[in-house]
């Protein structure tokens, strides 16, 4: 859109002698190179302004600067001059009406003019200068978003966290702040965000506020806001990481989870949907015998990064993965490597079977052969990876099963937690638990604390365990008294029939 450098759209030049020379300088010198130029341009032309419109009977006072910007005051109402600016955005003419607070009609020419620098400014950046739509937090963090996957396409970026941000953005953030104007995110509004949001570990909370800060950086680079509206971030915010929040898996519950796949999966619509949910469940395998981190751990896994390796000891073959993506314990590692046991092997054999297609289970020894670059959990039927820990959501599966469950509160990370309380139950060193799942020692001696009371009675109640397996209970008892009815038995003896030796003798 070009911009016109007509002075007579800049300034008044009829009465500019009138005007506080020192307070015109140093607008001039706050004024952008292209609006400062055009001002010293006209003052050498010479030229005259059109004349105000200020008869005794004329009740509105009008002042036409050009064709795409006006001014005018009601004289018996307002002693400040409003300004009217019309402008093409893409064929489409948009106006925008506002007070611009001044009483000199020079004055108000010069800060109708810088709006409507601002205006243009937002038409070139694709926005509309309708009011209010613009300042939408949603809008703004849409741009940012777009910003992110461009430079992402760019083979020659490789700033791999912009997806991370870009997931935050469109799953998270986006969602909670919605329609709301973005001069209206305060302080007590961030509180709020960082109180509810379910991504709450260390890393992710940092990751969190970039990502909004990159929001808040775009509205002041394109002078939608000012540098002064950028709220503060919280200083302190609860965050944990993901092991402490979650519940493993009771015995129960893992099996409900396992019996009823089956049925959730028929259960689909469409056959995308059936698809992704078959894969599901062998990844959810894989989860629960490696106590790999969910998402970008396995998503990143390709075939060649499996290798074989010989045990001399017992003479057999077992498996590692490197693991090159997600959370790391050190920045400087590169990759993790992790040894798998035969029921993941065999979670990835039958995912390679449904995610590409297959008419027969290959084994693992061939798909590394013949499928190196592959991933080992995207699916090349529909060459996406599917949303896995939205399939295990509350939405999906945990709502599906939610009446059988005696708890809910599961995510995905479950299966790493169960692991490790297996892990320990089984007697491993927190050291090798540690160095495989990548974490600290004094992390998993958190989940010691808790497996203790998973998987072994305290000391102090170990001589007085109860074994429920003998009691009846009352749904018990009620069907023994069934029996009895039906066997035409009396239910109760009366204590005079007794003998001595029976005295005692409660049952029925």
């Amino acid at each position: 859109m070009a911009k016109s450098t007509n002075i007579s759209t800049y300034f008044i030049a009829k009465g500019i002698a009138n005007m506080n020379k020192e307070a015109l300088i140093l607008r001039i010198l706050n004024m952008p190179a292209l609006q400062a130029n055009a001002l010293l341009s006209h003052l050498d032309s010479g030229e005259d302004m059109p004349t105000i419109e200020n008869k005794e009977n004329v009740r509105t006072e009008r002042f036409k600067v050009d064709g795409t910007l006006s001014l005018y005051r009601q004289k018996y109402k307002t002693r400040f001059w409003s300004a009217r600016i019309v402008l093409d955005n893409k064929g489409v003419k948009e106006e925008k009406r506002f007070s611009t607070g001044k009483e000199s009609v020079e004055e108000a020419v010069v800060s109708a003019i810088e709006e409507r620098f601002k205006l243009i400014g937002k038409l070139e950046a694709g926005y509309s200068i309708k009011a209010g739509t613009n300042l939408f937090f949603k809008t703004i963090a849409l741009k940012v978003v777009d910003e992110m996957k461009t430079a992402m396409a760019d083979p020659a970026v490789t700033k791999t966290t912009y997806k991370s941000y870009v997931s935050l953005l469109e799953n998270h953030i986006i969602p909670f702040f919605s329609d709301c104007n973005i001069k209206n995110v305060d302080y007590p509004m961030l509180v709020e965000y960082f109180d509810q949001t379910t991504v709450r570990s260390k890393s992710q909370i940092t990751m969190q506020k970039t990502s909004i800060s990159k929001v808040f950086e775009y509205a002041v680079k394109k002078r939608l806001i000012d540098q002064l509206s950028v709220p503060k971030f919280p200083k302190v915010v609860v965050t944990s990481d993901p092991d402490y929040r979650v519940e493993p898996f009771s015995e129960h519950d893992l099996n409900v989870l396992k019996e009823n796949y089956p049925a959730f999966i028929q259960n689909s619509r469409k056959e995308q949907t059936r698809h992704y949910r078959n894969a599901f469940q062998h990844y959810f395998a894989f989860l629960l015998s490696t106590g790999v981190r969910p998402g970008e751990e396995p998503k990143g896994i390709r075939f060649k990064d499996i290798s074989k390796h010989y045990d001399a000891e017992s003479g057999h073959h077992y498996y590692v993965i490197k693991l090159h993506k997600g959370k790391t314990q050190k920045s400087t590692i590169k990759y993790r490597q992790v040894a798998i046991d035969a029921t993941a092997v065999k979670a990835i054999e039958s995912a390679a079977m449904v995610l590409n297609g297959f008419i027969v289970e290959e084994r693992i020894d061939h798909l590394i052969k013949h499928y190196a670059d592959r991933f080992v959990f995207k699916s090349y039927r529909y060459n996406a990876f599917p949303s896995y820990e939205k399939i295990f959501s509350k939405e999906q599966y945990l709502g599906y099963v939610a009446d059988k469950l005696h708890h809910t509160n599961y995510k995905s990370y479950s299966c790493r937690h169960t692991y490790i309380n297996n892990q320990l139950a089984a007697g491993i060193s927190h050291n090798d638990i540690a160095e495989h799942c990548g974490n600290s020692v004094q992390v998993i001696e958190t989940h010691y604390k808790k497996a203790k009371l998973l998987n072994k009675a305290p000391s102090h109640i170990v001589g007085n365990i109860v074994d429920y397996e003998e009691a009846p209970g009352m749904q018990g008892l009620f069907e023994m008294i069934r029996a009895k009815h039906a066997r035409g038995e009396k239910l109760f003896e009366s204590k005079s029939n007794k003998s001595d030796e029976d005295e005692d003798d409660l049952s029925v």
